[in-house]
């Protein structure tokens, strides 16, 4: 049935039309009892069989998807760059960046997102160590949520007029340190550059944040004054923060700049000034391209791989987690932790033993992370509980 699968899937990527490359595409998936969507444009030099990175531009509260590929012109840099844009609809014109109370209620964004990135690896093949998001008002706090739960899947994020939730912040358990862009205007009305107390911290504070998590606290930046290239009456100063070679914090503060893309068009209305002296999505694609997700197992070892092939779910599940193991594989771990870090729950996995039932019942709803664990590293998965 699994060949049966992939001959259907590879026939379908054939027998697209030339059209479609450079185009988008719309697509849907059924999840968390509803019909979510998202748009992919893929890049003339895609081919079957190809493993592209892949770039998710979320989009701002008010818009949707297709307002944002408007507002960012992403497109054009995917289709010089050769990376796969999708562009996913939030549930409305609204994302669960974290703002609900409590913060586990609401729609299941970062597994939609998880379960897009997952089909559109199967569909048309991507570069899993090579996934990014960015995001526009809203869509840069989905970014910054993304950071947080999503570290194991996503490379680095950017947001754009955007800073992260405070229950977010609260949360936050990255597995990993996150290369972090932010953009963001000194004037902008809408997410005020000093923040706004009880929902979200201001710019300065977000860079402390993630300079924290990222296990660089009190670094000093490389200030730059960028050339001032268009008299529209802003300018920008780039912050570097060079944490390690894992990590990167960049701010490009936007002097006099308002709530707005940077090389764009056109902008909301009575959102103050869009700065010209950058293309705001070029910038971000190079950050982007500067990082790779680390392999969070030795690769070429037979162990590692069959760590890989351990089966798992539900995913978002209810009562009982199951897992299903290869045959011939050595003992190893697993753990199972809330993004607090609280343990809860820890076995050995012997030699011979295929299959595993845990009762999670009375685990509160929430994300949890899955850990295997043995002499050849370590693979780490997240887990919806409902």
């Amino acid at each position: 049935m699994f060949k049966r699968l992939i001959l259907l899937s590879t026939l379908l990527l054939f027998s697209l039309s030339t059209e479609v490359f450079g185009q988008i595409i719309s697509r849907s998936l059924f999840h968390s009892g509803g019909i979510r969507k998202y748009d992919l444009h893929l890049p003339p030099s895609w081919q079957p069989g190809d493993a592209l990175p892949l770039v998710l531009d979320l989009h701002y509260l008010g818009g949707d998807a297709r307002d944002e590929d408007s507002l960012t012109n992403m497109n054009a840099i995917a289709d010089s760059a050769g990376f796969i844009l999708c562009h996913p609809w939030g549930q409305g014109t609204n994302w669960n960046a974290g703002f609900h109370s409590p913060y586990t209620v609401g729609a299941h964004d970062v597994d939609f997102i998880r379960t897009v990135i997952d089909t559109i690896a199967n569909e048309y093949g991507l570069d899993r160590l090579h996934i990014y998001a960015v995001g526009m008002g809203q869509g840069g706090f989905m970014a910054q949520r993304l950071a947080c739960e999503l570290s194991d899947e996503i490379a680095a994020i950017a947001s754009v007029s955007g800073s992260i939730a405070d229950s977010t912040a609260f949360y936050c358990q990255p597995v990993r340190p996150v290369p972090v862009m932010i953009i963001h205007g000194r004037a902008d009305t809408v997410i005020p550059y000093s923040g706004s107390p009880g929902l979200w911290p201001g710019i300065d504070t977000l860079v402390s944040f993630w300079l924290e998590k990222n296990g660089c606290p009190g670094a000093t930046p490389t200030t730059t004054a960028l050339p001032d290239l268009v008299n529209e009456g802003s300018s920008i100063n780039s912050h570097r923060y060079a944490c390690n070679t894992d990590s990167e914090v960049l701010l490009y503060e936007i002097l006099n700049g308002g709530f707005a893309w940077p090389g764009a068009a056109n902008g909301l209305p009575n959102t103050g000034i869009i700065n010209q002296d950058i293309n705001a999505g070029l910038e971000i694609w190079k950050f982007f391209s500067q990082w790779t997700l680390p392999a969070l197992l030795d690769a070429p070892s037979p162990e590692s791989a069959q760590a890989y092939q351990v089966n798992y779910g539900p995913n978002p599940l209810q009562n009982q987690l199951k897992l299903t193991f290869p045959k011939g594989k050595k003992p190893f771990n697993i753990n199972i932790r809330n993004l607090h870090g609280h343990l809860f729950h820890s076995e050995t996995v012997l030699s011979g033993k295929q299959s595993l039932e845990i009762d999670c019942s009375k685990w509160l709803s929430g994300m949890y992370i899955l850990e295997f664990e043995s002499e050849y590293g370590r693979v780490c998965k997240r887990l919806l509980k409902l």
